[in-house]
């Protein structure tokens, strides 16, 4: 670290790790708290100001750690080898090693990691050497050589096997299933080039993505060079190749440029939703991005109904207190309300011009951090040099800045995004509403986001349906026996709620075999209102398959 002031004290976070010795330093442990622990470290001697000062510490971490998860062989597809993934965003680096974990600090990093053959270590870093040793170890050297923020820090190690896509990219995963992985997300290199045309050159050399056992708590982590990723993405139908898209645009939004603290995640994920939007449009068509906005509307309708519209997590910008964690308050109103602003903002400027803003506004801080109070008179800046005084006021006048990120309502612009097949999906829902069977119901299978829509909108109505009707919608539309995760959910929070019993063993199931919070949550939260004793007792069998974060969160709800 780089000393910009005489010290004699270091303050860093940590969390649950041994503390065995620090070269050159006293140290103490501060008491655990939500948020770990502090290591308060004492020089032996004091250190002047513009001094880079190298700190050696010996420690080890915990089995418990809120950010490892240790998986035995069982918990892996071939049941082979065990496996270790990391997951460090937002305050969970500190469960790893001693850090300043805060976005505000980016930093590039090396490691070396000593494991037993065959297994890969893979890090958010490039591979820069490879050695096996005579005794059966293998040892491999790291390199990240951009500045990042700890949390994206990552580790994984398994029994896996790499398939190349295009020049550039490629994807990792088990033996038996790296095959179907990239078959799924072939045009992964494709992807790549249409986030490098919206925007600019992609600023790493090589983009992977590994599949990981089905206990990852998130659909992806855009850890650089090596996104983490869900199993429950690869349906075999492509349709949830938005996840890729939305990691990718990271490597610019997030990873190149950073919120600078929790309070401005929208600036990670907000950016970043749209970006995944403009891609998928780009690829695939308007469709697509219609789509985005539709379901980003439904999921934000979804949490503020839950929540009220009140609370921190309802506004875009949240109050975090001091040693809250982060994890308390953000959520989904941060990707999708950011990525509504956003759209609006196209839609004032124009799509050309507002991509030019966005190019100048990545590139003017070279991988540095960003504010909510940077961003805003930023833009309006921009609008005042690229348009002429009356157009820029007429646009300065239609952005509500306090409605956008101050409320916990909808947007307060919401665009018509209505398209031909979606109104078709709703006749259907209509129809199975009123007990009708709908003559074609094939949308589905040419468009499987209509389906998921479809789930979405049953469970945000899950109250004008009895059991018997989701008997009959389930046997009209066969969604028990979908394998689609982002179809199921929406229908399991239904069938829970309205007392569909014939598929309650797939639901208690289904909880012990993903741990990916956006379906885990949602559908013990929905167990837990009708039947609290049946939650506590399907998590007590399931509770050591998932991340300590989702854990955490299973346990919040229960409580």
């Amino acid at each position: 670290m780089h000393t910009v002031t005489d010290i004699q004290t270091v303050i860093l976070d940590s969390w649950n790790l041994n503390i065995l010795k620090i070269e050159g330093a006293t140290f103490k442990v501060g008491e655990l708290t939500d948020i770990g622990n502090k290591l308060e470290i004492t020089l032996d001697s004091p250190v002047k100001a513009n001094t880079d000062l190298e700190l050696k510490i010996e420690y080890t971490t915990s089995p418990k750690s809120e950010a490892l998860s240790w998986l035995n062989k069982e918990q892996t597809i071939e049941k082979e080898h065990p496996y270790l993934f990391s997951q460090s965003e937002p305050i969970y680096a500190r469960c790893i090693f001693p850090c300043q974990d805060t976005p505000t600090i980016k930093v590039p990093y090396t490691a070396t990691v000593k494991v037993k053959a065959p297994m890969t270590v893979l890090m958010s870093a490039d591979t820069t050497n490879v050695e096996t040793t005579e005794d059966g170890y293998t040892i491999s050297s790291h390199s990240m050589l951009m500045p990042i923020p700890s949390y994206l820090v990552s580790i994984c190690v398994g029994n896996m096997a790499f398939r190349k896509i295009g020049e550039r990219c490629g994807i990792y995963a088990e033996e038996s299933f790296v095959d179907t992985c990239a078959a799924e997300f072939e045009d992964m290199e494709e992807m790549l080039k249409t986030g490098e045309k919206l925007l600019f050159e992609y600023p790493l050399k090589n983009y992977f993505v590994v599949i990981l056992p089905p206990s990852f708590p998130y659909g992806g982590m855009e850890n650089p060079i090596t996104t983490f990723a869900t199993p429950t993405i690869v349906v075999g139908d492509k349709s949830a190749a938005n996840v890729v898209c939305h990691e990718i645009a990271h490597s610019w939004t997030g990873n190149y440029l950073t919120n600078n603290s929790w309070e401005d995640f929208w600036l990670n994920e907000g950016f970043t939703r749209y970006i995944e939007a403009k891609m998928t449009q780009k690829l695939y068509g308007e469709t697509h991005f219609k789509h985005h906005l539709k379901e980003g509307l439904s999921n934000l309708k979804g949490v503020l109904s839950n929540k009220g519209g009140k609370g921190s997590g309802c506004v875009l910008i949240p109050e975090i207190k001091d040693h809250q964690n982060p994890d308390d308050v953000l959520g989904i109103v941060q990707y999708e309300k950011g990525f509504y602003f956003l759209y609006h903002f196209e839609v004032l400027l124009g799509e050309e011009k507002f991509l030019e803003f966005l190019r100048l506004y990545l590139k003017k801080r070279e991988g540095g951090n960003i504010t909510t109070k940077e961003f805003a008179p930023e833009i309006l800046d921009f609008i005042k040099s690229n348009f002429d005084e009356a157009k820029a006021e007429e646009i300065a006048s239609q952005i509500d800045w306090k409605e956008w990120l101050y409320s916990g309502e909808l947007p307060p612009v919401i665009p018509d995004s209505d398209f031909k097949e979606w109104k078709d999906m709703e006749e259907i829902y209509q129809a199975l509403k009123e007990g009708k069977i709908p003559e074609k119901t094939d949308i589905f299978e040419k468009d499987p986001l209509l389906l998921i829509a479809f789930t979405q909108k049953l469970m945000l109505e899950e109250d004008d349906f009895s059991a018997e009707d989701l008997e009959r919608i389930d046997g009209v539309l066969k969604i028990s026996e979908n394998k689609n995760a982002e179809v199921l959910v929406g229908f399991y929070h239904a069938a829970l709620k309205r007392g569909y019993s014939k598929i309650f063993d797939d639901i208690y199931k289904f909880l012990g075999h993903t741990g990916r919070m956006k379906f885990v949550l949602p559908t013990f939260t929905a167990l837990n209102e009708v039947n609290k004793e049946k939650a506590l007792e399907v998590f007590e069998e399931n509770k050591n398959f998932y991340h300590a974060i989702c854990k955490t969160q299973v346990q919040k709800i229960l409580a």
